[in-house]
């Protein structure tokens, strides 16, 4: 059987009322985290670290809580963006599949990892995919919520403007180790 894949799950969320059975797997059930959970999940991240106790509380009011199966696919290159993912529990891969279905991961994600973050700040589709290695507990936050604590918190966007500076120092740094 084949990676399922997130975006019907979340789907089967909306139409269900937060209640959906995916293929005989795990529920995923939106909001299992108490308050405390996600505001202590959330400070811990590089990209929320810096925002003071409004900025969580507006933060996690805008989050939901989603448990994904292992082996799940949470979206595909090419999709169109719909939110930014926080891990919390788990680990997911990073990867395409070349022409002949060879696989490279970019990158191995644990918890206090994001992504998801460059489609809905640019609007563009997936620039690769991400699946669940093993079970997972992520914080979803939405396109419209994410825009939303953009515009009203200066403070998160600066958050999110350093949590990209160092991403792209960090590949700065990779690629001139490459061409050493």
């Amino acid at each position: 059987m084949g990676a399922k894949h997130l975006g019907t799950t979340l789907q089967s969320i909306r139409s269900s009322r937060g209640l959906a059975q995916f293929g005989g797997a795990t529920p995923i059930l939106p909001y299992p985290l108490s308050r405390l959970q996600m505001s202590i999940s959330l400070a811990s991240i590089p990209f929320f670290a810096n925002l003071n106790a409004a900025d969580m509380m507006s933060l996690m009011a805008a989050t939901k809580t989603v448990e994904v199966p292992g082996n799940t696919t949470i979206f595909w290159k090419g999709d169109a963006p719909d939110a930014l993912y926080i891990a919390l529990s788990g680990r997911l891969k990073v990867f395409v599949r070349d022409q002949k279905g060879r696989e490279t991961v970019f990158a191995t994600l644990k918890p206090g990892d994001y992504f998801g973050e460059m489609g809905i700040i640019d609007g563009e589709p997936r620039s690769a995919n991400v699946a669940t290695i093993e079970p997972c507990t992520l914080l979803r936050l939405g396109a419209n919520e994410f825009e939303i604590c953009l515009q009203t918190n200066f403070r998160i966007v600066r958050t999110v403007l350093k949590g990209l500076s160092a991403r792209m120092r960090e590949l700065n740094a990779r690629n001139v180790a490459l061409h050493r």
